[in-house]
């Protein structure tokens, strides 16, 4: 059991027009605060063209970015794993890839 309240509902929006893998980014937060952290801005696209992305050792020195990849250049469904590329962490929270 996650908690002993009353259940909270989180309804989260987001329409996506291009296929890739996207973030959302809340404002800092103790990581025992009970609930959901309020979200700011709308999700963020990282990589477009490759889904079920994962970062690997997000707080580490070099942290990387993996995923399938979508489709090639001619439409055709690819769906082989990435190597891992390297992920930069800005100041104010968004995520870049080289």
């Amino acid at each position: 059991m996650l908690g002993t309240g009353a259940a909270t509902t989180i309804t989260i929006t987001i329409t996506i027009t291009t296929t890739g893998t996207y973030y959302l980014c809340s404002e800092a937060v103790d990581e025992f605060a009970p609930g959901f952290p309020a979200l700011p801005g709308p999700a963020k696209l990282l990589a477009p063209g490759w889904f079920a992305g994962r970062l690997l050792d997000p707080e580490g020195e070099l942290p990387m970015f993996y995923a399938f990849q979508w489709a090639d250049e001619g439409g055709h469904l690819v769906g082989g794993l990435s190597d891992p590329m390297p992920v930069r962490f800005e100041a104010d929270g968004t995520l870049r890839l080289p």
